[in-house]
């Protein structure tokens, strides 16, 4: 039998340390956006077709550059563990830790079992080159391990064999907004094996949706080829390409949950989307 060493029960403490950490920062950023101290990210949020329950389903925040949280964490933890949570880095010309999301709103990343484990934040500002960022890797949250949303959508498999796989927190949210339940995102990485079986161990129908621009066909043609030689018995894996550049986000919004649904049933299997994709 496996005995639990003390390096487990070391690691254990980390692990409880860091969920504390993000867990503390996603509240505090959760409520600063949900008491309304930020009428404009408000006001981004329903732009993009947003409610306050999904707001509060998804505990989405906002992480100002006015509030230093760390101080906060400072009382509890100590520099170390707080680095360890990947939310700061240090600037060396400041001389001080820097909220790597400051101006972003917060979207958390939650494990199978329901806990943070990491985030991605979306800035709200035109001129910054990188739109959406992700936490870095930790000891606990590894890049092409996970998918968005996972925790919640297994919960819905009773209702189906399958799971829409889209790229962005707001695709998610929107598709959940209007009832569809089983979806998840990749958060920007290709569609990796790891997420496969993760997705497999839930769902045995998985539908990647695909942006219907070229760069989107491109690399859905790129994942469909790797994902093939891990194919199996009773196992599939669909492609949907969406019309005229639409994502699922701005094609539920523009034409509703019984056109999507309807729209899906135009998903094509891995092996016939590569051929067509040659021929």
């Amino acid at each position: 039998p496996y005995r639990f060493t003390k390096q487990d029960e070391e690691k254990q403490n980390r692990w409880k340390i860091y969920n504390a950490i993000l867990e503390k920062y996603v509240n505090f950023c959760h409520e600063e956006l949900v008491t309304g101290k930020y009428p404009e990210v408000i006001e981004y949020l329903n732009k993009r077709k947003i409610t306050k329950k999904e707001i509060i389903f998804f505990k989405i925040g906002y992480a100002s550059s006015k509030e230093d949280f760390y101080e906060q964490l400072k009382k509890e933890f100590n520099e170390e563990q707080i680095n360890s949570s990947g939310i700061y880095y240090f600037d060396k010309n400041k001389k001080k830790y820097v909220d790597r999301f400051r101006n972003r709103i917060i979207f958390p990343v939650k494990s199978l079992n329901g806990s943070v484990f990491a985030m991605g934040g979306r800035t709200l500002s035109k001129t910054i080159f990188a739109k959406y960022i992700n936490s870095p890797e930790t000891e606990f949250y590894k890049k092409g391990n996970n998918l968005y949303n996972i925790n919640a959508a297994k919960e819905s498999r009773g209702n189906s064999e399958e799971v829409f796989i889209v790229e962005g927190y707001m695709d998610v949210i929107n598709l959940h907004k209007f009832g569809i339940q089983n979806v998840v995102a990749n958060l920007g990485t290709a569609m990796t094996e790891r997420q496969l079986e993760l997705i497999w161990r839930f769902f045995k129908n998985p539908i990647i949706c695909l942006d219907g621009d070229i760069s989107g066909q491109k690399a859905a043609l790129r994942a469909a080829e790797r994902l093939f030689p891990l194919m199996k018995a009773d196992f599939n894996i669909y492609f949907l390409t969406l019309p005229e550049n639409l994502d699922p986000d701005s094609y539920i919004n523009q034409r509703g949950k019984e056109s999507f649904l309807k729209f899906t049933e135009s998903k094509i299997e891995i092996q016939n989307f590569i051929w067509d994709s040659y021929y």
